[in-house]
């Protein structure tokens, strides 16, 4: 569910129009060849080009940053490009007559108009993007409640919370918002073997919850959280900073009590350690302001995140907190199977749940695997609500809500233990905003009848 923003490709050639011109007699004509009458087609004049220049703002009239626009000529053909740092793009030699401008950028409304282009001048537009809900949701839990007596129809339980922008729980959401819908399978994500690779698919039985309701929350219990947060490339890839430090930022200038909380960093570079600690933990996260407001400055390198983690949880089981321990993976870095599995196991050894915050379904899979929640980042700006979030989620005192659904597979092995069913709930806000939130189900050593 990840989103991308990539080059649209130049489509289609300009094709020579031909038109013809009938006399009375049935014969073209021509005013270069009046006696070409064995052609009944001759070429149209030829259309003109003129250039776009585009800027893209939001609605305060600033520029967007890493936007992209793109222009669609009369006959359909495509270029697009990023814009500059300013908010403008310029596109040469765009046929006369009718275009389309649209604009996209992480965390705003796709957005476009429609102008005319005229030969040899130059067009000038703007279109405006406004900004997405950074509403999202976490996964806090999902299991098996029952199986049919031909193994092919299985219910599952869901425990979603839904985050408005605040970091504070959606209340008064109805089933009618909430939907399973069905997968397009061969993508490795539907029924997974032991190995990782896809073996069967499954289809909804009605695609709404057959059951449904709000859980309140619980009497708060404390914690220790230790913020494991990626520093590969990846941040610059996917634009994540300045939203995620100054999320990190802002969680740890309010953390303060009797929780505790630790912060490292992890990437690998020449001649660096792959991790690396701020200290250890503290009830006060106000002493680790400093080295999390320079997190951006420190970006660069690959991610490597199983022997990051590893380590992380092995320096917990060394110098364990007061408090029950939680690791806190803030990372995009894709996990394969294999390496779900060790972490899944270092997670156990360690007695230690691993959180993930991250935008695909692989880590979602990994804290389902370790009893951990998954919180949805849907693009930058997100990060605000997730770390808004935290300290309600790790408490347990978020309420959420449990629902149920019912899926069917052709392959009466497919829910068997060692399999993995993988699905996503959408959450429609609004009727322009959906949140679609991976749910996992790791099918344990007996399932319920």
């Amino acid at each position: 569910m990840r989103r991308t923003l990539t080059a649209f490709l130049l489509i289609g050639h300009l094709v020579a129009l031909l038109s013809a011109c009938a006399d009375g007699s049935g014969n073209s004509t021509s005013a270069s060849n009046p006696t070409s009458g064995s052609n009944p087609l001759a070429t149209a004049p030829r259309l003109g080009k003129g250039s776009v220049v585009v800027r893209i703002v939001d609605t305060t009239g600033s520029p967007v940053p890493d936007a992209w626009a793109s222009v669609t000529d009369r006959t359909g053909n495509v270029r697009a490009e990023p814009v500059g740092a300013d908010g403008y793009a310029t596109f040469g030699g765009i046929l006369e007559g009718p275009a389309e401008l649209n604009a996209s950028a992480w965390g705003y409304y796709d957005a476009g108009i429609r102008t005319p282009v005229t030969a040899d001048r130059s067009t000038r537009e703007q279109v405006t993007l406004e900004r997405r809900n950074a509403s999202t949701a976490a996964v806090l839990g999902t299991r098996a409640v029952s199986k049919s007596a031909d193994g092919r129809t299985l219910v599952l339980e869901t425990d979603i919370a839904v985050l408005d922008e605040s970091g504070q729980p959606l209340l008064g959401l109805t089933d009618a918002l909430f939907e399973l819908p069905a997968i397009d399978c061969g993508w490795g994500l539907c029924i997974n073997g032991p190995d990782g690779q896809e073996i069967a698919g499954w289809v909804p039985v009605t695609g709404a919850p057959e059951a449904f309701g709000l859980v309140t929350a619980a009497p708060r219990r404390p914690f220790a959280a230790g913020l494991l947060v990626d520093q590969g490339s990846i941040v610059q890839d996917q634009q994540s900073d300045p939203f995620r430090v100054n999320a990190i930022v802002e969680f740890l200038e309010r953390f303060t009590g009797t929780d505790s909380v630790a912060l490292a960093e992890f990437s690998k570079r020449s001649g660096a350690p792959a991790l690396q600690q701020s200290g250890d933990f503290v009830s006060d996260g106000r002493l680790l302001l400093d080295s999390a407001r320079s997190l951006d400055q420190r970006v660069g390198g690959s991610s490597p995140v199983v022997p990051a983690v590893q380590e992380m949880l092995g320096i917990i089981t060394r110098q364990p907190p007061v408090l029950p321990p939680t690791l806190v993976l803030i990372s995009n870095t894709w996990l394969e199977a294999s390496d779900r599995l060790v972490l899944a196991a270092a997670s156990r050894a360690a007695s230690t749940p691993i959180v993930t915050i991250s935008n695909h379904e692989a880590a979602a899979d990994l804290a389902a695997r370790t009893g951990g929640v998954f919180v949805k980042i849907e693009f930058p700006a997100t990060y605000r609500t997730a770390l808004r979030s935290l300290d309600s989620l790790l408490s347990g005192e978020l309420p959420f809500y449990r629902m149920r659904f019912s899926v069917t597979s052709n392959y009466a092995a497919a829910f068997t233990p060692g399999n993995t069913l993988f699905t996503y709930v959408r959450i429609r806000l609004n009727e322009r905003d959906h949140v679609f939130v991976p749910v996992v189900l790791p099918f344990p050593v007996v399932l319920p009848n």
